[in-house]
């Protein structure tokens, strides 16, 4: 199962990263329409559908709270943390960043604006 896991996460990351050095290509005003378009649509998909995740990330905590009783449910944040800071201190991650800033960048104002149709 974990195997199986593993190469599903080595073949998404190997897609998104054959995606990105495909429109990396791109003249650069494609690049920001392309990173523009797509963020403007995941941003307002993640309106629409943000308030029922909330609510149902909500329900769901309180529910393990009820049923879990004290000390049968704990997340160890510094692991998670710790985590997340050696994915973000990989050298590849950040060349990714660095090497699609314009699509990136574009994405980002466009998830914004999609969030404001909301």
């Amino acid at each position: 199962m974990i195997e199986n896991l593993s190469r599903a996460e080595d073949e998404v990351a190997s897609f998104a990263k054959g995606t990105l050095s495909e429109i990396e290509k791109r003249p650069k005003m494609q690049q920001i329409v392309i990173g523009a378009a797509s963020g403007i649509a995941t941003g307002y998909i993640f309106a629409k559908i943000g308030k029922s995740i909330a609510l149902l990330v909500g329900v769901s905590i309180i529910g393990l709270q009820f049923v879990g009783g004290p000390k049968r449910f704990s997340i160890n944040w510094r692991q998670v943390e710790n985590d997340a800071r050696s994915i973000l201190q990989q050298k590849s991650t950040l060349n990714l960043f660095r090497e699609n800033q314009i699509f990136f960048g574009s994405f980002g104002g466009g998830f914004l604006v999609g969030m404001s149709f909301f």
